[in-house]
């Protein structure tokens, strides 16, 4: 069962529409997105956004700097191009520091490199909100996907990378850490433990202790069930890695999307959305909890019984316990743009009323993640398509109250 009887103990609106902002929608055209709040001392609604292009007119990613406005729309502070001169042909993604302002971290695949995969650090200047990068980093040779990258929440300038291999199709996890603009890498660790046996890979900070990550990936071989794995990392960066914990439903993660969160109230916690490939791809929740490096798996809960989900997100809310928020980008009976509210009780998830936020979604990946300031308070990123182009979007939403 999930979660082993760990009781909710926080409160939301369950059962009411969530409050919600008026969407942004620009005319920018953005895949793969991953958000971040930007940590900015005295400044609590920046959040940093980064997608590809990739049209015939701009291959280049692009790294947008959001300001969120209460119940009015989320407006667009500033656009840039990063680094300068990449172009793009795979994922980008982005963490902003916690503990440190106004910086953080991006990883992509560099196509005007022979595809290695890099990562750099980032400073936006509160002025403009210009952005400055650092040298990137190689952290693989060719061209990774299902990259996340995820920044210490205890430790100032922490920070792993997990990633597909293009070469040998394994999933592996790295450390790196920053000083001032410079990135330095540790060990690279395989976390998959079976040949080609690394899709779909997922990471989680704990919030509770230093260096310490929560890690989901599926086989690529049938019945594709869903792994996950507990790595910490010295200060020197060297890894260690927990024992697999394999399931044994037939539930997977989507592969550009966050769809994974460490509980940000309730300690050794883990939240994780996917699909269930034997009932029509319903969109469900899986919890587990933590003990060290071992990890006691739930069982998966139906979140909404639609057929042909795809491109689902999850964040949990740093103020209400057992709850959070979740995301989910199109499907064959609803071909739509929905965020509901989730919370646990004892061992069982329940879903909040969706907001409908799109009729006309891309397939390319969305975000929703929570705010570290305002209680109950979640931005969503994710892509439009009006018949003719695509259009990057964002609203905000609240939990359990109103702005």
């Amino acid at each position: 069962q999930a979660l082993n009887g760990l009781e909710f103990t926080g409160s939301t609106t369950q059962t009411e529409d969530i409050p919600y902002s008026a969407e942004l929608t620009t005319n920018q055209k953005l895949f793969y997105l991953e958000a971040s709040w930007l940590a900015r001392s005295g400044t609590l609604n920046k959040v940093v956004v980064t997608g590809n292009a990739d049209d015939s007119s701009d291959d280049e990613y692009k790294f947008i700097v959001l300001t969120l406005n209460g119940t009015s729309a989320p407006t667009v502070s500033s656009t840039t191009n990063f680094p300068a001169g990449a172009a793009n042909n795979g994922q980008s993604r982005v963490s902003c520091d916690p503990l440190d302002d106004n910086e953080g971290t991006i990883a992509y695949v560099d196509a005007d490199d022979s595809d290695n995969s890099k990562v750099a650090h980032f400073t936006i200047d509160p002025a403009d909100e210009s952005v400055t990068f650092g040298t990137p980093v190689q952290f693989c040779s060719g061209r990774a996907t299902n990259i996340k990258v995820a920044h210490d929440l205890q430790e100032a300038g922490r920070f792993m990378i997990c990633f597909k291999d293009g070469a040998d199709s394994d999933a592996y996890v790295t450390a790196g850490s920053t000083s001032g603009t410079t990135i330095t890498l540790g060990t690279t660790a395989k976390i998959s433990t079976t040949t080609d046996d690394g899709s779909n890979v997922q990471m989680a900070a704990d919030p509770n202790n230093a260096r310490k990550v929560c890690l989901m990936w599926i086989d690529n071989a049938s019945p594709y069930y869903s792994n996950f794995r507990i790595a910490t990392a010295d200060t020197s960066r060297s890894l260690t890695l927990g024992t697999v914990a394999t399931d044994d439903e037939d539930y997977y993660p989507s592969g550009d999307a966050n769809c994974i969160t460490w509980d940000k109230k309730t300690a050794n916690k883990v939240h994780t959305i996917g699909f269930n490939r034997s009932s029509s791809h319903y969109v469900s929740l899986k919890g587990m909890t933590v003990d060290g490096t071992d990890l006691t798996l739930g069982t998966m809960e139906t979140l909404e019984s639609v057929a042909g989900g795809e491109g689902c997100s999850i964040s949990s809310d740093y103020f209400i316990a057992n709850a959070g928020m979740a995301l989910r980008q199109r499907g064959s009976g609803a071909n739509n743009v929905e965020v509901y509210a989730w919370t646990v009780s004892g061992t069982d998830y329940t879903a909040g009323t969706n907001v409908n936020l799109s009729t006309t979604p891309s397939t390319s990946g969305n975000s929703i993640v929570a705010s570290p300031y305002t209680a109950g308070l979640h931005l969503a990123a994710y892509q439009e398509h009006d018949g003719s182009q695509f259009e990057f979007a964002a609203s905000s939403h609240l939990l359990g109250g109103t702005y």
